[in-house]
C-alpha cells in the first residue's frame, strides 16, 4: 500500500507534523499528488527569519497567510532604536487565523505593530523574546492583547524585573499557563 492511497485528511494529519518549509521544499515536489495535497493544506506552521528572506518569500508565494496557524518571527535587526523595514511592511493582519504567535527581538515599535494589527480571534498562544532593555510600553501591549484574546499561553523571556513589578495583573485574565524567565 502506497502513502498516496491514504484519505487526504490523514495526510493532512501527518502533514501538521512539518514546518511549511519541509512541505512546499521536500513534500510538494516529490510527486503530482502530494503536490496537490500539499496546495490543499490549511494549517501551515510558517517562520520567518529577516536573516534568511529569500527562502520565506518563495514560501510566502505559495501558502496564503490565511492557511497559517503557527507564525514564528525572528527579528535579526541589530538597531535597536530603529524599525527594520521588513517587519514594520509585513502583513499580519492577512494572517486570520493564527493560533500561536512567537516574536523574536523586535523593539516597541515593532510589538506595537504587531499587537495591533494581530487578528486574535483564534489566538491562543504568545510568545514574545526579546533583547531589549526597557519595555515598559511594549508590556502593557502585551497585557492589552492578552485581555483582547483567547490566549490561554504566554511566554515572556528577557524582561527585566522593573518592567514587570509595577503591572498588575487583572483578575479577568483567562490564562493556564504563564512562563516568565530572567526578570
Amino acid at each position: 500500500m502506497s502513502l498516496l492511497n491514504f484519505p487526504v485528511e490523514l495526510l493532512h494529519h501527518i502533514l501538521d507534523y512539518c514546518d511549511a518549509h519541509t512541505i512546499i521544499f521536500s513534500v510538494r515536489c516529490a510527486c503530482k499528488q502530494l503536490y496537490a495535497i500539499s496546495n490543499s493544506y490549511g494549517s501551515h506552521q510558517l517562520k520567518y527569519d529577516s536573516k534568511l528572506k529569500s527562502s520565506f518569500n518563495t514560501i510566502y508565494n505559495i501558502v496564503r497567510p490565511e492557511n497559517v496557524v503557527s507564525l514564528i518571527i525572528i527579528n535579526d535587526h541589530k538597531k535597536s532604536n530603529e524599525v527594520n523595514p521588513l517587519i514594520s511592511n509585513f502583513p499580519v493582519c492577512k494572517f486570520t487565523r493564527l493560533r500561536t504567535l512567537t516574536l523574536h527581538n523586535f523593539n516597541d515599535t515593532e510589538l506595537q505593530h504587531f499587537l495591533q494589527s494581530i487578528k486574535t480571534d483564534f489566538l491562543v498562544s504568545l510568545s514574545v523574546i526579546s533583547s531589549e532593555r526597557d519595555h515598559t510600553q511594549a508590556w502593557l501591549l502585551i497585557l492589552s492583547t492578552v485581555a483582547r484574546s483567547k490566549i490561554r499561553t504566554l511566554m515572556i523571556l528577557n524582561y527585566l524585573r522593573a518592567t514587570m513589578e509595577n503591572i498588575s495583573w487583572p483578575i479577568e485574565y483567562k490564562l493556564e499557563h504563564l512562563s516568565i524567565d530572567n526578570c
